[in-house]
């Protein structure tokens, strides 16, 4: 049997969290240790005595409270806290299977050697097409794959990762991003040949905190901001997208084009009977212009929009 690891960035969240660690306590195959590092801003909601209360003497436990507001900060803490060669990292607002340790202790003893990651399918806790829409988005499109795939990059709501591998390649969270540290981090793992294996088997339902309009733009507005320093980092990988068109024509020409395309969809669907069709795309829309909208807030989004790359 393999042993895992399981680390929990918290902050706040006080009931999905105890959620959570009750569920760890009712696996079917328990972890080997569980490590949460809860940022201590304003208050500790959980402590050590606490955690041993809710999940036994059977799990070794660690606890780490920091005063620094930073999920990247915070898994960096967890990765070195975790004494396990593979571990999972949870966020505090997702609930899993009550065997999904299980399967992860499986799919990394099937082909562990070979592999520097493992993430699972991705569904939201409560449905709703803000919800629906942001869970195929963070699962890059993967949701109700049935088949094992290969990816580049993933958000780190539920993933495993072979820590001895990246210990070796002193791969860490970038802790300048506010977000899009996730995939900054894959993409590291990318960039030294590891592979990151997409498994349907594996679920993890996330409370995405969506379900209304005004969340949804915030979320995405805030994507957008940070996609100029996530660009600037990666720009051979964002280059497709043709955000930054620059002095290049032909994406001046592919960027409005794209628009329409979008534009096109959401028309098609508004004009369906089927109102869940008609949510999805409005919501999709929505969240394309709210990332745009962030994009180009910035002073370094609009030079890169005028003259393409910036180096770093």
């Amino acid at each position: 049997m393999t042993k895992i690891s399981v680390a929990i960035p918290a902050l706040g969240r006080e009931e999905s969290t105890l959620r959570l660690l009750k569920s760890l306590a009712g696996q079917t195959e328990k972890p080997d240790q569980i490590v949460l590092v809860e940022c201590v801003d304003i208050k500790a909601l959980f402590s050590k005595k606490i955690l041993e209360n809710i999940l036994g003497d059977s799990i070794r436990i660690k606890y780490i409270g920091t005063k620094i507001k930073n999920i990247a900060y915070s898994r960096n803490l967890a990765m070195r806290a975790c004494d396990n060669n593979w571990m999972v990292f949870l966020d505090n607002d997702v609930a899993i299977d009550l065997n999904y340790i299980e399967l992860v202790s499986k799919a990394v003893s099937e082909r562990g050697n070979e592999l520097v990651g493992v993430v699972g399918e991705v569904k939201p806790l409560k449905n709703g097409y803000l919800s629906d829409y942001s869970a195929r988005l963070f699962s890059q499109g993967l949701t109700g794959s049935k088949k094992v795939k290969k990816v580049k990059f993933y958000a780190t709501l539920a993933v495993v990762l072979n820590l001895q591998k990246i210990k070796k390649w002193k791969i860490r969270f970038d802790n300048s991003l506010k977000t899009g540290e996730d995939t900054d981090f894959f993409l590291k793992i990318y960039y030294k040949g590891g592979e990151v294996e997409y498994n349907p088997e594996l679920m993890a339902y996330h409370d995405f905190e969506t379900q209304n309009w005004i969340n949804f733009v915030k979320r995405y507005y805030s994507y957008g901001r940070n996609f100029v320093n996530l660009e600037k980092r990666h720009p051979a990988e964002f280059e497709a997208l043709g955000l930054f068109p620059g002095r290049n024509i032909f994406k001046w020409i592919f960027f409005p084009v794209l628009v329409l395309f979008y534009l096109k969809k959401l028309i098609d669907n508004l004009l369906k009977d089927k109102v869940v069709a008609r949510g999805y795309e409005l919501a999709a829309w929505v969240c394309y212009l709210s990332m745009l909208a962030g994009v180009y807030s910035s002073k370094e989004g609009m030079k890169k929009l005028f003259l393409g790359h910036i180096s770093k």
